[in-house]
């Protein structure tokens, strides 16, 4: 939670900037101006208009399942100061339990005199703030947080999602499923985020087995792969992470993970380590490192890791896990993303006076993501690819470099969000290519930072998928190459 209210409030700060896209190939790399090939982006122009066709006539669940969902999106898109208020709102749901407490903040907080709000939203809020009235109102908006977070979270434990996970392979996609939970603050919750993860592996382990084969998804190039996959966030597995003492914190954590590693091999799970904030990431990749190289653990291949593509120790950060391959001596999987703390890094950057750790730019994010595409796919042996975005231009980039390099297809996967993107994870799919659904498990008001992420992403004037499927920009703009003026060094 805490995530996500530092960077709801300086919202309000932020001024509304429109992106523009441009066709031009023109991009920088180690301070060198190259135009990409002609070619290569003739082919990436062909293959989304491919995928495109195949996705003719669909809209993800985003904007298309649910009623109260669109009308949300449709309103926070539009209306800025809307949508700082409903994520602030949104955010601070679960800690209301009564509701006298929902009542009082609607009056504190959302019913100000400046503050105009749609007819539907005002009435709702009106009647939550009257004591005689707000029973069945803020039962209303309960009713509808929760809708709109079954869009994007698969269950409220592990019996409940594993319905969805195994119908997700049934249509032919793997899965990787985590435990949400952020921050926690004492140690017994800690211990209770390892005891939940360690019964979802045994569960997971019990269960998948009797799912039909799928040669696609149980299989990399090699062999068989894990049909059972988790994610593993280390702020729900230690109260006290402090990136002044590392050590400290990895020994700690090391404690907890270490055992989830250990049960995981021995019940063939693959496990992935999330990367977080910032302040966690020198942790993450110290305790990452010692857990893979551990005597029980170095030949398991099994094992996975982030590099989140906005940070501008990206490229440092995957020559380190190459280094860290050649020394363990077999292969991890690497999933490469775009970065999902954006704002909360930039507001504290900003609010403690620290050089920024994220490019500021999307451009720049997004050039930096294809230069680390073309590095993962160079060495897809050691480092097995996993391209995680919802971004076609980003995901076709891959796919056409893929063919270009002669990787096999099933030697990398496209990653994809449940409950985003459906379109194009069948698009993809349909080509014969390894689709893997991040779905996670959790309480759904609980989930909450979860989910202003996943709406604060969608709802960003920079959006893939807004740009597609709200605004309907043309095929062609969306594939035009990144345009960074970072010269990336290294």
């Amino acid at each position: 939670m805490r995530v996500a209210l530092v960077l709801i409030v300086e919202l309000k700060k932020r001024p509304i900037t429109r992106g523009r896209t441009t066709t031009s190939t023109r991009t920088i790399f180690e301070g060198v101006i190259i135009m990409a090939p002609s070619s290569l982006q003739a082919k990436i122009l062909q293959t989304a208009e491919a995928l495109t066709e195949r996705m003719k006539g669909e809209k993800p669940s985003l904007f298309s399942k649910s009623r109260w969902l669109r009308l949300i999106l449709d309103l926070a898109m539009e209306d800025h100061e809307f949508k700082v208020d409903m994520f602030h709102f949104v955010d601070a749901l679960p800690m209301l339990t009564t509701n006298e407490q929902v009542s009082q903040h609607v009056r504190d907080y959302r019913l100000h005199e400046k503050r105009a709000l749609p007819l539907w939203a005002s009435a709702v809020f009106k009647m939550a703030s009257n004591p005689l009235t707000a029973a069945p109102a803020v039962a209303t908006i309960r009713t509808i947080v929760t809708e709109i977070a079954k869009t994007f979270i698969v269950g409220r434990d592990t019996a409940e999602a594993l319905a969805t996970l195994r119908r997700l392979h049934e249509e032919g996609f793997a899965f990787t499923t985590d435990l949400l939970g952020e921050s926690t603050v004492s140690a017994a919750e800690a211990r209770q985020y390892q005891a939940r993860y360690l019964d979802l592996i045994r569960c997971l382990a019990q269960e998948v087995p009797r799912w039909q084969a799928d040669a696609v998804i149980d299989n990399n190039h090699l062999g068989p792969i894990p049909r059972a996959n988790i994610s593993l966030k280390l702020s729900a597995l230690e109260a006290h992470l402090d990136s002044v003492d590392t050590e400290g914190s990895v020994a700690r954590l090391k404690e907890r993970v270490l055992p989830i590693f250990l049960l995981a091999q021995q019940n063939n799970v693959f496990v992935n380590l999330d990367v977080e904030t910032w302040e966690l990431h020198g942790i993450t990749y110290d305790l990452f490192e010692e857990i893979v190289t551990h005597p029980d653990l170095r030949s398991y291949p099994h094992v996975g890791i982030v590099v989140q593509a906005y940070l501008k120790t990206a490229h440092e950060d995957m020559q380190r896990l190459l280094d860290l391959v050649r020394k363990r001596g077999t292969p991890i999987t690497v999933r490469l993303v775009k970065g999902a703390y954006w704002d909360y890094e930039v507001v504290h950057a900003r609010q403690h006076g620290y050089p920024c750790p994220v490019f500021t730019r999307k451009a720049d994010t997004d050039a930096n993501y294809e230069r680390l595409t073309v590095m993962l796919l160079q060495h897809f042996e050691e480092l097995s690819p996993a391209f995680a975005s919802h971004n076609l231009r980003s995901l076709v980039h891959a796919l056409v470099q893929a063919e270009e390099r002669n990787v096999p297809p099933l030697a990398y996967e496209v990653q994809m969000l449940y409950g985003m993107a459906e379109p194009e994870r069948k698009a993809v799919r349909s080509m014969g290519r390894r689709v893997r659904v991040y779905a996670p498990i959790g309480e759904l008001l609980l989930g909450m930072a979860y989910l202003v992420r996943r709406l604060l992403e969608n709802t960003a004037n920079t959006s893939f998928l807004r740009s597609r499927y709200h605004e309907g920009t043309d095929i062609a703009s969306l594939m035009a190459t990144p345009q960074s003026s970072i010269s990336f060094n290294g």
